[in-house]
């Protein structure tokens, strides 16, 4: 037993010693991991070699920049112009997650300059390795179409603090699925709480590709004593080797890190996607193309083919959106709804290029293109900025219409009168629909990805609280009118009340049957263009018979025109003011200037109605005491 061990290792020690005196040439290398269709080595790493996704060196233009040019490159044909202006510690060899490529690895600009130092900036560039889901923005890469390096600018601000000056292009954002939602009332964040959805990044088109790479392994092990093969290792010509997942600069790296030839290989291995060979072919949702300010959403519907047997059909549909316009030097972030600043960057947009937008949805089959339709936000901000100014304009008017209240209330000879019931009918509508508006606001997000029927019934409330109280106006011109023969506030009420109910029932009809142009049913906080109209015309309505009213009014009368009147003029003036501006805040929402005086007019509505209200107990109180006076 004792002779056949030592026999074993007398075999092993000749077998070593013979593998040690092979010489350091490029022979043929027979190894257990090659394939039958072998070849030489020398041959993958020369300029001849054809195949170049299997050659084991680079010979374009910029392999003198990144150092790894084949032996045989001529460098006289390269530009002296192209020169690496970023350090090496900046660039790196990396595959990106979540970017659809063929496994290959490219050069990535992730962090800023050591000489940069805008900190904000800098902490922007590393949020691309951050989980929250806030930071997706981070996520999304960025490339310069005439970049000469043809590097991959890790996101936007990571291209800012490199100094760019040209106007970076952005990977286009896909959500994909395992299969497209039965409807467009979508959302991209109700999207990615699914476990069945992902977001992943494409090339934008007709951008030259990014430079691939390898990562490599350069140098020598510290126990490495052989000075020449180190030299050979760093400096001698770039020949990569393989073994395992290790890959090595040249033979002579793998021999000075102890990997026997065995082992290595010239033979690249398969590279794996990033982004799952499942994720490939999953259905394309939506697709968010920042460059060119849209969206494209891909949904299907089912249809009844045949009514006796109750099969059904899908048909595909496509829907371009327009992404929201933001100001100079920011960018929309679809994923958080915001504009966010990025300093020393040109982002405007190109309004003058001649490319079709059919390359967004090249990958995608379209059966048939629905007609486009129109959907209005009508009590919804879309941006956490200006959902916050509307929370805080609704605490503002509740504060001061719970003043009016109060005032009324405590006053019987104020509200025992028709005129002063109906004023107080109006501050409790209008109080009702800012309370309705604050408990709502904040949960818009959560009910609204998890039972949109829910939601839908909370705005038709909503909507209908709000017409009630532009209908109360009316109640107060007829007052204002002839006080002597409205003298029931029950009959008022009864008005108010039932007015607004055909237009809120014609709009849920409208959507329920799918009428409106939307073939997604019942929606959360949106308006078609039909149900818009009909909202339009109430308003316009209610404004035009107030107006004829108090014409009339004015001219009948000899004398001055009283408090009472001067209360209900104000107050038609100022509600609808506060729902017109509603209005053209939902029509135009790219317009930051429209939106915001919407809010504040919605801030100013509690205010304007408190003094208006109150002015008769003003004017009362000045009378008292210029009688008193004289």
């Amino acid at each position: 037993m004792l002779t056949m061990l030592t026999y074993a290792v007398f075999v092993q020690l000749l077998m070593t010693t013979a593998q040690q005196q092979q010489p350091n040439g490029r022979g043929v290398m027979t190894t257990n991991t090659v394939s039958s269709t072998e070849v030489d080595c020398d041959v993958r790493a020369s300029c001849s070699y054809a195949d170049e996704l299997r050659r084991n060196c680079y010979c374009d233009d910029l392999c003198h920049i990144y150092n790894d040019c084949c032996a045989d490159y001529d460098a006289m044909t390269t530009p002296a112009s192209d020169v690496m202006t970023l350090s090496r510690a900046t660039v790196s060899c990396q595959r990106l997650p979540d970017v659809v490529t063929r496994g290959t690895k490219s050069y990535v600009v992730s962090r800023c300059p050591s000489s940069y130092n805008e900190t904000d900036g800098r902490r922007r560039c590393q949020l691309h390795a951050s989980d929250n889901a806030a930071d997706r923005f981070y996520r999304v890469p960025v490339v310069i179409r005439s970049g000469p390096l043809h590097l991959i600018y890790r996101n936007v601000y990571c291209a800012a603090c490199a100094a760019v000056t040209a106007r970076p292009t952005f990977y286009v954002v896909e959500v994909r699925c395992r299969s497209l939602p039965a409807g467009a009332n979508i959302s991209v964040e109700s999207l990615l709480l699914s476990s069945s959805c992902r977001v992943v990044y494409v090339a934008p088109p007709l951008v030259t590709s990014p430079r691939t790479c390898l990562s490599h392994i350069s140098r020598c092990d510290r126990r490495w004593a052989d000075t020449a093969v180190i030299d050979r290792c760093r400096r001698g010509p770039v020949s990569y080797v393989y073994a395992g997942i290790h890959v090595f600069r040249n033979r002579d790296c793998a021999h000075c890190n102890y990997v026997n030839d065995t082992y290595i290989s010239c033979e690249r291995p398969a590279a794996a996607s990033t982004t799952g060979d499942d994720v490939v072919t999953w259905r394309t949702v939506i697709i968010i193309d920042l460059n060119r300010h849209s969206s494209v959403l891909n949904y299907v519907t089912h249809h009844d083919s045949d009514h006796l047997q109750q099969q059904q059909q899908q048909q595909h549909h496509q829907a371009l959106y327009e992404l929201p316009h933001c100001q100079q030097q920011h960018v929309y972030d679809p994923f958080t709804e915001n504009c966010r600043l990025v300093p020393s960057l040109q982002l405007t947009y190109d309004q003058h290029t001649t490319e079709s937008r059919q390359h967004v949805t090249s990958s995608v089959t379209i059966v048939n293109v629905n007609a486009s339709y129109y959907q209005f936000s009508l009590y919804v901000a879309r941006t956490r900025a200006e959902k916050l100014t509307a929370l805080l304009a609704s605490v503002v008017s509740i504060i001061a219409l719970v003043v009016v209240v109060v005032v009324y209330a405590q006053r019987p000879a104020v509200h025992t009168h028709v005129h002063g019931q109906t004023v107080l009918a109006v501050a409790v509508s209008l109080l009702l629909m800012q309370v309705i508006y604050v408990l709502v606001v904040p949960l818009v997000d959560v009910i609204g990805s998890t039972s949109s029927v829910t939601c839908f019934y909370l705005s038709v409330v909503l909507h209908y609280v709000s017409l009630t109280s532009v209908c109360w106006l009316n109640v107060l011109a007829f007052i204002s009118l002839d006080s002597e023969k409205c003298r029931s506030f029950a009959c008022g009420c009864v008005y108010a009340m039932s007015a607004a109910l055909p237009v809120v029932i014609s709009m849920v009809v409208l959507s329920v049957l799918r009428l409106d142009g939307s073939d997604s049913g019942p929606t959360c906080w949106t308006l078609g263009l039909g149900q818009l109209v009909l909202h339009t015309t109430m308003l316009g309505i209610v404004l035009g018979v107030n107006c004829v009213l108090y014409v009339v009014m004015i001219c009948r009368r000899r004398r001055p025109v009283a408090g009472p009147v001067c209360v209900s003029v104000l107050l038609t003036l100022i509600v609808i003011s506060d729902a017109g501006l509603t209005v053209a805040a939902a029509v135009r929402p790219q317009s930051a200037g429209v939106v915001y005086l919407s809010l504040a007019m919605h801030a100013a509505l509690g205010p304007l109605v408190c003094l208006s209200a109150l002015l008769p107990f003003c004017l009362h109180a000045h009378s008292y005491l210029h009688h008193q006076h004289y």
